[in-house]
């Protein structure tokens, strides 16, 4: 009853044609969750859910005016606090659908047994144990969706409950799994922060996600993986990676995907969903003591002032959006490319030549964080960084971006009065230029000359420097697809087109006999890509 297929679960979200003949914008995304609360002593719990509720209603106030959304996942606690909250738990719910679309599910390891009574499993990976973590959750959050929303209809729930974070099972096969028979086709951000331990950024393109390895993509899977960093503000060792993601740095790494997004604009690559992103918890915006709550108005400015709707290389640079927007804009996609892949990185140790973005830019932004702009108008962006210690900063660099088609002016002589080394971020190459230069329309990355160093210079200190390797076991390894247990709703031994929510190019292709069923053999003559 609750698996629905991708398309009927996020609507239609059609891009008009219009809109697809123009460079699509970077879809900026703001992931607010709420975590556990057994670790609080019962007598204050429902204090600590005031306070999660009123900080998340400030949030909204922030966000709201902007139109930037907020894509809200929630443990079954705070949810059963928001429904016994009336009024004012129930308007929290309908304001956070309200801006993002979705309420989705996000749990670590606790089960229900009781009004606010919820407790963490025992240590390991029980099958039977995780399941019961999804249940209690996801019924949670269902009937506080009738309750908020006045959502009867089961279909039309999974609608709104479709975003799913969850600590358990480790198993990727078993979370797949679940996934598919809850219904649950847009994975919370955060799988795919390998990306940040060996490159010290993120991915820049929702997929759909392997189920042998969260860095790869899978077109057959039911899951659509969206991409973000961790807390906002925050710098912190998350999912066994080293992450900084204070504003200067989150700007940083932005410009860095502005750089890629706006090369594949210049030299005609295929079209792809661009996103980026950051998180908070609930407790993260608590005035005083969350770490997020300085940073949030801060970042916000910074992209309404810089890049939401603001023109670069032509084309508009960013629009807020949520996780639900996010895989509506891939599924969109993947109808009109269905057989072009995602850019990612299904490796666990670092390869500059098999790295899916421009090396340029992430070698001399390394760590890199945002100062200033020093020019910003209708004609041009010209950002002011301090480079990283990896790569022998901090030191001046300057990222110049062009408003329109054709190339800019810039003045660096207030930074350095001296030379500049002028580098392309898609092939690296620098050329000597004078502090006022003409930068080109692919945009630029300028260092002065004094401190330059060259790309296959800078790219072996980072090696030296930065682990290659991610924490872990080996990647690469490949469990074997169940498919059957991913698609096979019925338990009838085949797999029918009603049942499995992947492309439907993919399953013509699974279906290698042409009798409209994939059987267990047809689907294990087609393993995903390694």
């Amino acid at each position: 009853m609750w698996l629905l297929g991708l398309v009927t679960i996020l609507g239609t979200g059609s891009v008009s044609a219009q809109d697809a003949a123009a460079r699509s914008p970077i879809l900026v995304t703001f992931d607010a969750h709420a975590d556990p609360m057994q670790a609080f002593p019962s007598p204050i719990r429902e204090h600590v859910y005031e306070q999660w509720r009123d900080a998340l209603n400030w949030l909204l106030d922030e966000t709201e005016p902007r139109g930037a959304k907020v894509s809200f996942s929630s443990v079954g606690e705070f949810i059963e606090f928001c429904v016994l909250d009336e009024p004012k738990g129930l308007d929290l719910l309908r304001r956070l659908q309200a801006s993002g679309g979705t309420l989705g599910t996000h749990t670590h390891r606790e089960m229900h047994f009781g009004r606010h009574d919820w407790r963490d499993i025992p240590p390991g990976d029980s099958p039977e144990l995780a399941e019961r973590v999804w249940k209690d959750s996801i019924e949670m959050l269902d009937y506080a969706v009738t309750h908020a929303l006045g959502i009867t209809d089961p279909g039309e729930v999974r609608k709104v409950n479709c975003l799913r974070g969850s600590h358990v099972p480790a198993d990727g096969a078993a979370f797949r799994e679940l996934m598919a028979r809850y219904g649950m086709t847009i994975h919370q951000a955060g799988s795919g922060e390998g990306m940040a331990g060996l490159f010290h950024h993120y991915l820049y393109h929702p997929y759909r996600e392997s189920f042998d390895n969260p860095l790869a993509e899978d077109r057959s899977s039911p899951v659509i993986l969206t991409q973000a960093g961790p807390v906002l503000g925050s710098t912190a060792v998350h999912k066994g990676v080293p992450q900084d993601m204070r504003l200067p740095r989150v700007q940083a790494m932005f410009l860095q995907e502005v750089l890629n997004w706006l090369h594949a604009a210049r030299s005609g690559d295929a079209e792809q969903v661009w996103c980026f992103g950051w998180a908070v918890h609930a407790a993260d915006i608590v005035p005083q003591r969350g770490v997020s709550r300085e940073w949030v108005k801060p970042a916000l400015d910074w992209f309404d002032e810089y890049f939401i709707g603001k023109p670069i290389g032509g084309h508009v640079a960013a629009r807020y959006a949520s996780y639900l927007d996010e895989a509506r804009a891939y599924l969109d996609w993947e109808k009109a490319h269905p057989d072009a892949p995602v850019p990612c990185y299904p490796l666990r140790e670092r390869d500059w030549d098999k790295y899916p973005f421009l090396r340029a830019a992430a070698v001399y932004l390394w760590d890199a964080e945002w100062v200033k702009a020093l020019q910003a108008d209708e004609q041009d962006q010209v950002h002011l960084l301090s480079a990283g210690q990896g790569i022998g900063g901090p030191y001046h660099t300057v990222v110049a971006l062009p408003a329109g088609p054709e190339g800019l002016e810039a003045d660096l002589s207030s930074v350095d009065p001296g030379e500049w080394m002028l580098i392309d971020p898609g092939s690296g190459e620098a050329t000597k230029v004078a502090a006022k230069c003409q930068a080109p329309a692919s945009g630029a990355i300028l260092v002065p000359a004094a401190r330059y160093r060259g790309l296959t210079d800078l790219m072996a200190a980072i090696d030296a420097t930065f682990p290659k390797t991610l924490p872990g076991p080996v990647g690469g390894q490949p469990r074997q697809r169940d498919f059957l247990r991913d698609f096979d709703r019925n338990n009838d031994g085949v797999v029918t087109p009603d049942e499995f929510t992947g492309p439907r190019q993919v399953f013509r292709r699974l279906d290698t006999n042409g009798d409209g069923k994939v059987d267990r053999e047809e689907a294990a003559r087609d393993q995903p890509p390694q």
